[in-house]
């Protein structure tokens, strides 16, 4: 039977914007964890007072995956008890605060025009006994999608779906259809996830869309993570990493905890070692090596940066890790079209990306040219459309340059939807002569 999650829900109206309050916790879960934390800050409190500056080294440091498990449990809490969420919809668009009291935790402000639609979504996690569902509304985006109300029981959620979904309709029907096109809203077929080719003109791969939209008819989203450089050659759209404050905090409290047993561990293994016990450690010592090399590179996103150069020349593609990085160089040649398309390999293991299907496994060229050939045939015939609906992260379409032979010249991938359209719709404008007419 699955566990369904009740919260509180309210629906006001302040002006002209619609409201809606909920929680994030569940009193059952909370009352529990006040158990819990009462216990647990119990035996910190007991190892606080066997606290010696002059305790061997293994004595010190073997207290702190304790305080941390606490300072976690701590936090879990205070979600619980003071967590709750407020939506405000209006002519401007969304605003989502996320609160612990009334001190905001996390915050989006989306415009009007980058809304697509609101539904709802419910995602099962476990299974048996242990099965859960969360759900609540899901705001579609250009970019990430906006969850609202992740503890929304059914009743809850299909009535808040009902009230925002008609708000929407009726703030968008107010609005004028020219503007809201020329602010980058989709026309009814690229909203659908439909080609948007003609049968005459260049066609896009099954599972991609042909971007022919007017230049200048797409804005820079709100959450762009691109910034764009107009030089005298051409345009530049600079990707640089922002300061993880929150997940370096989070990587960090993780590490404690884990290379804190390691190294407990370890001292004991160099008064005794042995064998064994030296082949068992060395799995979990990997393993929090690993973790490290996770926090410094979140302490040094701000030193992440990625570059896209366009000029009438070549394109040029460069990523810096603290200014050091690869450099990649594209000749320009004539250009087909602009294409978007899913990254399906986002989604995979890393150890099954860029891998063949299976059943080209142990295949011979000859065979895998059949299978692609028949495969082209059949794809001409049922045309796949490409899926718009985003990911949670929203970071998995990618922007292809194809060649006026029909291959791939370069691909620009980890995109928004959104920002995918704004750079194609900045390179039409700016070479225009690139592309075959």
């Amino acid at each position: 039977m699955a566990k369904s999650k009740k919260s509180q829900l309210r629906v006001t109206t302040e002006g002209n914007e619609l409201c809606l309050r909920a929680g994030r916790g569940s009193w059952g879960v909370a009352a529990f964890m006040t158990i819990w934390m009462a216990g647990w800050s119990a035996g910190c409190v007991m190892l606080l007072f066997k606290f010696r500056w002059d305790m061997p080294l293994e004595d010190l440091i073997f207290p702190i995956p304790f305080f941390v498990g606490w300072l976690f449990g701590a936090l879990v809490w205070a979600s619980m008890i003071f967590g709750n969420e407020v939506l405000w919809l209006g002519p401007e668009g969304v605003r989502h605060r996320y609160r612990w009291w009334f001190l905001p935790v996390q915050w989006r402000d989306l415009p009007l025009h980058e809304l697509k639609s609101v539904d709802s979504f419910s995602e099962v996690e476990g299974s048996g006994k242990n099965r859960s569902v969360t759900s609540g509304l899901q705001f579609r985006t250009y970019g990430a999608p906006l969850r609202f109300g992740q503890s929304l029981d059914h009743a809850a959620r299909v009535e808040a779906s009902r009230v925002v979904g008609q708000h929407l309709r009726m703030l968008q029907s107010k609005s004028a259809g020219s503007s809201a096109r020329r602010q980058g809203t989709l026309p009814p077929a690229a909203a659908d996830g439909l080609f948007a080719a003609s049968s005459t003109g260049p066609q896009a791969r099954s599972g991609g869309l042909l971007l022919t939209d007017e230049p200048g008819s797409f804005q820079r989203p709100v959450e762009c993570c691109y910034r764009l450089d107009r030089t005298f050659e051409g345009v530049d759209f600079v990707w640089r990493g922002k300061s993880m404050l929150i997940g370096s905090c989070a990587i960090l409290a993780l590490n404690l905890f884990w290379n804190t047993i390691v190294i407990v561990f370890a001292l004991q293994l160099v008064k005794d070692f042995r064998l064994d016990h030296f082949f068992f450690l060395v799995p979990f010592a990997v393993i929090g090596l690993a973790m490290f090399v996770g926090w410094l590179a979140a302490l040094l996103q701000p030193f992440f940066k990625e570059r896209w150069r366009f000029t009438r020349a070549e394109i040029e593609h460069r990523f810096t890790v603290c200014w050091i990085g690869p450099r990649w160089r594209y000749n320009v040649i004539p250009l087909s079209h602009l294409e978007l398309r899913r990254d399906e390999d986002s989604k995979k293991p890393f150890w099954e990306r860029g891998k063949a299907p299976p059943d080209e496994s142990g295949a011979s060229e000859g065979v895998v040219a059949r299978r692609s050939a028949r495969r082209a045939g059949m794809t001409g015939k049922m045309r796949r459309p490409i899926n718009l609906q985003p990911s949670q992260f929203g970071r998995d379409f990618m922007l292809v340059l194809v060649a006026a032979d029909g291959e791939p010249l370069c691909t620009i991938k980890h995109l928004h939807e959104g920002e995918a359209r704004w750079i194609a719709d900045v390179l039409r404008g700016e070479f225009a002569g690139w592309f075959a007419r």
